[in-house]
């Protein structure tokens, strides 16, 4: 299993891709996308669609996907979930053992203004999840966040799409430790 990870979660839309590639042109760390190690576009006909059919077996496959990285002694910023859409936009947590396995050293979490991360996903999924959903969800991602920072004793770093200067310098300190 790799060590060396600071995983970066948030809801669709947020903004984690974006933050991580910033940090990354920062820093010499390695991004890698859950969604891309799971092969969520192969697991779905509409890849655009975002709701978890079987969350133990998308966990169980980005498992499997980080145990294939050959560079383990690398450093990762790894972006995801706390939470993930289910069948008729239930919000389900993802299980606290995921996150044992994946051990992280640092979680940090991305907020944002909920409207405008809807308009986000309209443009780039041609979906609306609608604003209350969204903001369900980016709630039940603080609220869990926290309870898995809690749980495995490492630091929970907070930043918003806007300013995630605090995530730059955790991660930034991480590196250069």
């Amino acid at each position: 299993m790799l060590k060396n990870i600071i995983f970066i979660g948030g809801i669709h839309g947020v903004g984690k891709s974006t933050i991580c590639t910033e940090i990354r042109k920062e820093n010499a760390i390695t991004y890698l996308s859950a969604s891309e190690l799971i092969k969520w576009a192969d697991m779905n006909e509409d890849p655009k669609n975002k709701n978890v059919m079987d969350v133990q077996v998308t966990q169980d496959k980005l498992i499997v996907g980080l145990n294939s990285i050959q560079a383990v002694d690398d450093n990762y910023l790894l972006d995801g979930h706390f939470c993930l859409l289910i069948e008729n936009n239930e919000i389900s947590k993802v299980p606290v053992s995921l996150f044992q396995d994946i051990n992280p050293e640092i979680l940090c979490l991305i907020t944002g203004n909920v409207e405008e991360i809807n308009q986000n996903i309209v443009r780039r999924d041609g979906k609306s999840y609608g604003v209350e959903l969204l903001m369900k969800m980016q709630d039940e991602e603080i609220k869990h966040a926290t309870y898995i920072s809690d749980v495995l004793g490492v630091p929970l770093i907070l930043g918003t799409n806007e300013d995630f200067s605090a995530i730059q310098s955790a991660v930034h300190d991480f590196l250069n430790r």
